[in-house]
């Protein structure tokens, strides 16, 4: 027998080389990195007082046995010896580290508890004898080994609340094991090479598993075909030859790992013990599980899966259309889609509104513009700016000969030759100094009085009076809102036109307008739309040189088709309106020599969706069992606000020919929603009594809006215009573009 007390002198001859041979060593204190017993004959290690041993191996052909007792520390211990090895560990001793068992069989023969937090058998056969065992809370024991295992031959192997028993491979015995609520067992389950499956095994004498245990069932992707267990037993968690107690619920089962996830609407379907000969046997069932639990789901979409539950168990058609969804994921992406979601129609037939709303302010701010709205900056009448039309004409007046009507008709007349009976032209007397004419003219002098009467004379402030003026505005706006909250995205579109007439009396006009649209919604997984609409307004604006006021009031009225999911096969076909109320102001600043127009801005659009209830039907109705959908009335008010400012000059083209002025405006606003939230459409499936909410994505609370135009008139006369828009807005999520033209004519 050796003794080391002051293990420190020797330090080298264990960390480097450990110790070999058979021999009774006993290490009564000092500090060992790493020691290791490789013993061909067997080896007897007593470890005790302050002993503190890092790494102990355990290894070679012999027998070997180790006890600690006192303070001992033991950090990892691994063995790794192919015959019987033994150990011994006071409670009193401390051990921090991992325990790996390769091979070989090791008895344990006295431990305490927390020696066994952190335990993997890798292959061999670990005993527990003598006393009972507790996996305690944060524990794991793991049998990773198609040759290992672990007998518990205490009376009675517990498995701790916040434990793991981990059963890769091999087997666990016990005499009697219980699994404590928060306490957790992990199986195996891998292919048998013979087109079947196999599970890591648990026997005991007397099982016992509470309620709220966790039983994992492990796929490791070597077996696939899971349809093959259907109308099985199931898979077995535990046998035992005396009784069973089991507490647990099928939710407290779950099947993981590799392609178990395709199979989602298969599971856990029961729990159930079986009598085999003297043996009893705990199966989990696979067959169609719970859907509402297969998917975790709550509220609408646990009323739903209720609803569907025995539709699913009773027809095979509609079992293979929900595995054919994909995923569990996948899954529940489709039939919230189809049947917690439906198309965004009154997402964008609001929006709808809001472009509506947009071409009739774009009119009454043209309107402004021709009206000289913070004075000389906006055209005066028909000839525009006075400061413009002075600068023109005296540019004009330095390069181009002077013009007049008169002037040119007499002098046209003068030229002009008279035929007469002698064959030869002359000069005939002229009736008026003032007009060309003669006796024998064939032009009638009074025809040439009416054409200088009504020629205009070019003269600066000529005011374009009141009159009533025709417009028309082409539109097409884009919308792109992305997937966001649970909501798969859309895309929608706004294709229309609308004309309209007006009249001004003194600072204020007032017009009416009509108009045709086509909206067209696409969802990113289903829940298309189209709708048709109808439009009506009538709007009024008052301005002064500073200050306008805007307001109008519009109704809608829209034919809508909509059609669900593909693989659910609803459409419907309904009415729905829309009523809106807008009131804008703003004021008008000049700058940079009066040739700037600054027109800061705020404007309120409130908008009332509304229709009345409808029916939802499936062209799969009658191969799929599924019933109509049965929609309540709806209606939804939202608000919006615009702050903002529109920037805006007048140019002339320069070029005397041609007398061609436009105005370019630049635009910048935020736009606020203060309702953003949609309500949910409610709706009951034909002879069922409970109520099932779509919802519907919400808006956008913050935008911005960027705009730029142009209008182009001729500069002696504002009697037609065109002109083309184009604005852009933006959000976190949303995006939205839209083109438009005008067209006005005065009369």
């Amino acid at each position: 027998m050796s003794r080391y007390s002051d293990i420190d002198e020797i330090t080298g001859r264990f960390t480097e080389y450990g110790y070999y041979g058979s021999n009774h060593v006993v290490i009564t204190g000092g500090v060992i990195d790493n020691f290791i017993v490789n013993g061909t004959r067997g080896s007897y290690v007593e470890i005790s007082d302050e002993t503190f041993i890092n790494g102990l191996n355990v290894s070679g052909s012999g027998s070997n046995t180790v006890v600690a007792t006192g303070t001992a520390r033991l950090g990892d211990l691994t063995i790794s010896g192919a015959t019987k090895n033994n150990f011994s560990l006071a409670y009193t001793v401390s051990s921090s580290g991992r325990v790996t068992i390769h091979d070989g069989t090791t008895d344990v023969n006295a431990w305490g508890d927390d020696h066994f937090m952190d335990t993997v058998v890798l292959g061999g056969v670990l005993n527990f004898n003598n006393q009972d065992f507790n996996l305690l809370d944060g524990a794991s024991l793991a049998v990773t080994g198609s040759d290992a295992g672990v007998n518990f031959m205490g009376d009675r192997a517990t498995v701790k609340s916040g434990a793991s028993l981990i059963v890769s491979a091999g087997s666990v015995e016990a005499n009697e094991l219980q699994v404590e609520s928060g306490g957790s067992v992990r199986q195996t389950i891998t292919s048998d090479g013979a087109d079947s499956f196999a599970v890591s095994e648990i026997m005991s004498d007397s099982l016992m598993v509470d309620a709220g245990a966790l039983w994992q069932l492990y796929n490791d992707g070597s077996f696939t075909d899971f349809n093959s267990v259907l109308g099985t037993d199931g898979f077995l968690l535990g046998a035992s030859s005396g009784a069973i107690t089991n507490n647990m619920l099928v939710s407290d089962v779950q099947l993981t790992g590799v392609g178990v996830d395709a199979f989602w609407l298969y599971g856990i379907s029961d729990l159930h013990v079986v009598t085999n000969g003297a043996i009893q046997e705990l199966y989990a069932r696979y067959g169609i599980q719970n859907l509402a639990e297969a998917l975790a789901a709550e509220g609408d979409m646990a009323t739903l899966l209720g609803v569907m539950q025995p539709l699913v168990e009773g027809n095979t058609t509609v079992r293979d259309l929900m595995l054919e969804l994909g995923s569990a994921e996948l899954a529940t992406a489709k039939i919230s889609a189809g049947f917690l979601r439906t198309a965004e129609m009154a997402n964008s037939l609001s929006g709808a509104q809001s472009v509506l709303a947009d071409q009739i302010g774009l009119r009454t701010r043209e309107h402004l513009r021709s009206y000289q709205l913070a004075g000389k900056t906006g055209p005066v009448g028909a000839r525009g700016p006075s400061s413009w039309w002075d600068q023109s004409m005296s540019w004009l007046g330095n390069r181009v000969p002077e013009f007049s009507v008169r002037d040119s008709i007499r002098s046209m007349q003068e030229r002009s030759p008279v035929i007469g009976s002698s064959g030869y032209s002359e000069k005939p007397p002229v009736q008026k100094a003032w007009i060309s004419g003669s006796k024998d003219s064939p032009v009638p002098s009074d025809r040439l009085r009416s054409l200088s009467e009504r020629s205009p004379d070019i003269k600066p402030g000529l005011a374009l009076p009141a009159r009533y003026q025709t417009w028309g505005r082409a539109y097409v706006a884009d919308v792109d809102q992305e997937s966001v909250d649970g909501f798969a995205g859309y895309d929608a579109s706004v294709v229309g036109g609308v004309v309209g007439v007006d009249r001004r009396f003194d600072q204020a006009v007032l017009g009416l307008a009509g108009g045709l649209s086509e909206t067209t919604v696409t969802g990113a997984i289903g829940n298309d739309g189209e709708a048709t609409s109808l439009q009506g307004t009538a709007y009024a604006s008052y301005f002064t040189d500073l200050f306008y006021l805007n307001a109008h009031v519009s109704y809608a009225v829209s034919d809508v088709e909509t059609t669900g999911v593909e693989e659910f096969g609803y459409a419907a076909d309904y009415d729905a309106n829309n009523l809106s109320f807008f009131v804008g102001a703003g004021f008008g600043l000049k700058g940079f020599d009066d040739s700037v127009l600054f027109t800061p801005e705020v404007s309120l659009l409130s908008t009332r969706y509304a229709r009345d209830g409808y029916t939802s039907s499936s062209s799969l109705k009658d191969t799929l069992g599924i019933e109509d959908m049965e929609f309540d009335s709806y209606e939804q008010w939202s608000h919006q606000s615009e702050v903002g400012a529109a920037v805006s000059m007048v140019r002339v083209l320069d070029n005397a020919r041609l007398q061609m002025a436009f105005q370019p405006e630049l635009r910048v606003h935020w736009v606020h929603q203060f309702e953003p939230d949609m309500d949910a459409e409610s709706y009951r499936f034909t002879g069922t009594a409970e109520t099932l909410n779509a919802r519907l994505q919400s808006r956008e609370e913050d935008l911005i809006r960027l705009g730029a135009g142009v209008r182009f008139w001729n500069w002696d006369s504002q009697t037609t215009e065109f002109g083309l828009n184009l604005d852009h807005l933006t959000g976190g999520a949303y995006a939205e573009w839209m083109v438009s033209g005008h067209f006005i004519h005065r009369f």
